[in-house]
């Protein structure tokens, strides 16, 4: 049920003539509000996983415990 208002909002948004990049956001904004989960929740989530932003990327190039090191090749 969750996906149709997923769909559903999009379409009618779409219909409305609000921009798809703001469609995608508020149907899935309609999404979340009917399955019950509040937007904090939602926002607190994505701030954790920025925390983490380091563990996402290469470790060689960003993070600094590790700029220091010498690239590792198969071929030593």
């Amino acid at each position: 049920m969750i996906s149709a208002i997923l769909f559903i909002s999009f379409f009618i948004f779409l219909i409305l003539g609000v921009p798809i990049g703001i469609c995608l956001g508020l149907s899935s904004v309609c999404a979340i509000l009917y399955s019950g989960t509040s937007l904090t929740i939602v926002a607190q989530t994505c701030t954790q996983e920025s925390a983490n932003s380091c563990s996402w990327q290469s470790h060689s190039s960003y993070c600094q415990e590790t700029s220091w090191q010498k690239p590792v090749s198969p071929n030593d």
